[in-house]
């Protein structure tokens, strides 16, 4: 599965075939169809494996007790810089929702709901900030976390692009500018 992300990550859903999907990952081809169905099957589960471990280390900054909400907003945005710093492949998630958004009504629909995941993590770090005192009350947690995530998105496109980690460090510190006005 990590080298068949890889293979997706670094040149694309179109442009990877399961022959170069199974020969990065060093397995038969039949070994393939022996788990999937076809190569769209193989990608959501790429997307799902890719993207819980991202879960794994917010569920690890969210369930900490010992740290206010804005400490768990930074510490998110720490690790979502850190995954683009030196990433000039761009977002995993983002590349694949701007390849198959239009391709497969299936992917579609799991993008959306790992960005929905994606923004709750935020948005959680968010209402426990309002509700302690160190985050401003006057947003809306769901719109600032979308607008996190949204932000992200757009520096990892540019990052890409640009291959240069400028944009995720203007990306975070924005964000940072942003819930510390002073």
């Amino acid at each position: 599965m990590q080298a068949g992300v890889r293979q997706l990550h670094k040149r694309g859903y179109a442009v990877s075939s399961v022959d170069s999907i199974v020969e990065a990952a060093g397995v038969p081809k039949g070994s393939f169809f022996n788990h999937f169905r076809s190569k769209e099957e193989f990608a959501g589960e790429a997307l799902s494996a890719y993207f819980h471990q991202w879960i794994v280390e917010c569920e690890a900054v969210i369930n900490r007790t010992d740290t206010t909400g804005k400490e768990k907003l930074i510490a998110l945005l720490a690790i979502a810089t850190s995954k683009a710093a030196g990433n000039y492949e761009g977002c995993f998630v983002g590349n694949m929702a701007l390849e198959l958004a239009h391709q497969s009504e299936a992917l579609r629909l799991q993008l959306v709901k790992i960005f929905d995941v994606w923004s709750d993590s935020f948005e959680r770090a968010i209402v426990e900030g309002q509700q302690d005192g160190t985050l401003d009350t006057s947003l809306s947690p769901g719109t600032m976390a979308r607008f996190i995530v949204n932000l992200f998105q757009g520096s990892a496109l540019r990052a890409k692009v640009e291959r240069s980690t400028r944009a995720a460090e203007e990306f975070e510190l924005m964000v940072l500018s942003a819930i510390n006005p002073n």
